[in-house]
């Protein structure tokens, strides 16, 4: 590069080959005025811009031809402007990559530009052939003192020996052939750290292909390094790891939380040293979405298994990655997180693991087990569900179950199904579902259950049919056993109840209604409620011996007085219960009957009566013995008996005295006969 023979500023005077080859092309011309506006351009000058120049008059010369804006070709429209003096600039086109030389001259009221792309440029390989101003007054040297100068070895560049280096590397790479790019570090004489972004391009070959020279733009990047710098203390508070792309995909930053994970240096997680914390499991996977990503420019997700370099253990996370693009779309950089996702990993194998439970035990129950969607739409059933049917799940799946309806329930069913999705409450019916082998119906109680996420929301419905068939026909069986006692209960003279396990009143008949002159419901409320019923003597004895019936499942018996509702007056009844039992030996209900035995009471109570007076008789002085002869004083009445006879007080009338007189009077005639 030394051996680079020095030229002074390029002029055409100076390279007669680069204008005469300048010269055989067309040129495109300009006139703008003061402000910068077309007032006027040839037919060429559509080469330039791309648009008729129509369409180019009265617009701005910086948004019609984009293909001449750089900042060279600005500052020379400023100072020829400010001079009024000639002057003409070359740099490289940001659109084209094509070297422009523009003449600048100034005209009344503006300035004419005549534009040559130059296709043959002078060979100038690493001196410098045109500069602007802005590094010479960043690194406060003259033009003069650079003009000419091996570029790598310029002041600016001497200062930084990492970015000379870097440098000298774009430079061999670039006389390759190869366009590169890079960022670097100057700094200028007054020791300030200025970022730029570099752009070395091979614009021209000659005839062997061989690079003649090559063209160096730069930008001054320095507020944005600023800006990212912050951006970057930012993103380090986040709990995300985050990450920069080159466009290619080469990884340029990581923010500290990320360096932290891996324990890698900045240096080893450049590039693609990320790689090597990526689970060898998932490595090829992740690898072929990156470049995927990379060559189609599409948002890049993957979820992955990165290692932790203290402990060595493995957690999951979510990569995520977008590129974003300058305003010609052109991407920039890509700008990736990763979110860690190990508790929700885990909580998704927990329930896969639970659906695999949980299919299993579906598939071994006997009910009918199915599930479906928000809508209703059933999207699982299991096999016991399709043996019943006869049916394979494409013929159930969605509303197809529907058909196995009996035609009496549907309506109903279907109504409780739309209210439960509707509403989101318990579905719960009870219907007939046709066999499908038989034809039969059997009935099955069907209830369904919602499922939420956390927002509340319903993401499935889980539910069963369990097989009630039989027990629809046992409660058949007994609610025509019961209205046959209802028909006996009704039709016996006696009252009639039915009480609960706990002695509460569920049923009296007719008779115990039109007896007391209340209904069922006056004494459904309180068990001792029948209480009022039963005369005062007789209501603590009774409530003694219920009470000692429902704690020991014996038989209830009591007589009682019960009062008539209208007449007032107090009857005799027998009261009985019994209890009846399932077959585990609880008691289900207590059946009482009151028997109406006031009758039967009154003889008893005039029995005992006579006996009573019958007694007081035995003991009063009107009978007196006479031997064994029982003499009876008046009244006195003689009973004949097969021509005997014997006198008998008419009160005492009994069969054993009559007997004894009998006998004691056959015995005396035998007597007196002998």
């Amino acid at each position: 590069m030394s051996n680079t023979p020095q030229i002074r500023r390029l002029t055409p005077a100076l390279s007669e080959t680069l204008f005469t080859l300048l010269e055989t092309l067309p040129g495109a011309l300009f006139l703008i005025d003061d402000a910068a506006t077309i007032v006027y351009a040839n037919v060429s000058a559509q080469t330039i811009t791309g648009a008729p120049r129509e369409d180019v008059l009265g617009q701005p010369l910086w948004c019609s031809a984009p293909h001449l804006v750089s900042t060279s070709l600005y500052q020379a429209v400023q100072k020829t402007t400010q001079t009024r003096a000639p002057s003409e600039v070359e740099y490289v086109s940001p659109v084209t990559q094509t070297w422009l030389h523009v003449q600048l001259a100034p005209t009344v009221g503006g300035l004419l530009l005549h534009v040559h792309e130059k296709r043959e440029p002078l060979p100038r390989r690493e001196t410098l052939l045109e500069s602007n101003e802005a590094p010479l007054e960043d690194a406060q040297i003259r033009r003069e003192e650079v003009i000419g100068q091996p570029f790598a070895e310029l002041p600016w560049w001497s200062f930084a020996p990492a970015s000379q280096h870097q440098l000298r590397a774009a430079i061999a790479r670039a006389s390759m052939g190869e366009t590169v790019r890079f960022e670097t570090l100057f700094h200028s004489r007054e020791g300030m750290n200025l970022h730029f972004e570099a752009t070395i391009t091979p614009p021209h070959r000659d005839v062997d292909h061989h690079v003649k020279y090559l063209a160096y733009v730069e930008t001054d990047i320095t507020e944005r390094k600023r800006a990212e710098a912050q951006i970057h203390a930012l993103v380090d508070t986040i709990p995300q790891f985050v990450w920069i792309a080159r466009p290619d995909g080469y990884v340029t930053y990581n923010n500290q939380r990320l360096i932290d994970y891996l324990a890698m240096s900045l240096e080893q997680a450049e590039g693609d040293g990320w790689l090597a914390s990526v689970h060898p499991d998932d490595w090829q996977r992740v690898w072929v979405a990156w470049q995927t990503s990379i060559l189609t420019s599409a948002p890049y997700e993957v979820e992955l298994r990165l290692q932790d370099g203290t402990s060595g253990a493995y957690r999951w996370f979510l990569v995520r990655c977008v590129p974003q693009r300058n305003a010609q779309g052109a991407i920039l950089h890509w700008v990736g997180t990763c979110t860690d996702i190990e508790n929700k990993k885990r909580a998704e194998q927990k329930l896969k693991e639970s659906e695999e439970n949980w299919r299993v035990l579906a598939e071994t129950v006997p009910q009918l087990v199915w599930t479906t969607s928000p809508d209703g739409r059933v999207d699982y059933c299991n096999q016991r569900f399709r043996e019943v049917m006869q049916a394979d799940f494409e013929q159930v799946r969605d509303y197809g179950w529907r058909q196995y309806l009996h035609p009496e329930d549907a309506e109903r069913v279907l109504t409780l199904r739309q209210h439960s999705l509707t509403t989101g409450e318990l579905f719960e019916s009870e219907h007939r579902l046709k066999d499908g082998q038989t034809g039969a119906y059997r009935w099955f109680l069907a209830r369904g259950m919602p499922v939420r996420d956390e927002a509340g929301q319903i993401v499935k419905w889980f539910g069963t049919c369990t097989d009630i068939d039989e027990q629809k026909q046992t409660e058949q069986r007994l609610k025509e056993s019961e209205e046959q006692f209802r028909v006996l209960a009704e039709t016996v003279p006696q009252l009639v109840w039915v009480a609960r396990p706990d002695g509460q009143h569920e049923y009296m008949n007719q008779h115990w209604c039109d007896y007391t002159g209340f209904a069922l419901e006056n004494v459904q409320s309180d068990r001792w409620a029948h209480l009022q019923f039963i005369h005062p003597d007789d209501r603590e004895r009774n409530r003694a011996l219920w009470q000692h019936a429902l704690e020991t499942g014996d038989m209830f018996e009591y007589e009682e007085r019960l009062g008539h509702a209208q007449t007032g007056e107090y009857r005799w009844f027998l009261a009985r219960a019994l209890p009846v039992r399932d077959e585990a030996g609880q008691i289900v209900k207590w059946f009482g009957t009151s028997t109406d035995i006031d009758e039967q009471k009154r003889i008893e109570e005039a029995l005992r009566q006579s006996k009573e007076r019958i007694r007081a008789l035995i003991d009063s002085n009107i009978i007196v013995s006479r031997g064994r002869r029982t003499c009876w004083w008046k009244p006195m009445m003689r009973i004949f008996n097969g021509g005997k006879s014997a006198l008998v007080h008419p009160a005492y009338m009994t069969g054993r005295f009559i007997q004894e007189d009998l006998q004691y009077d056959q015995s005396a005639r035998l007597r007196r006969s002998t």
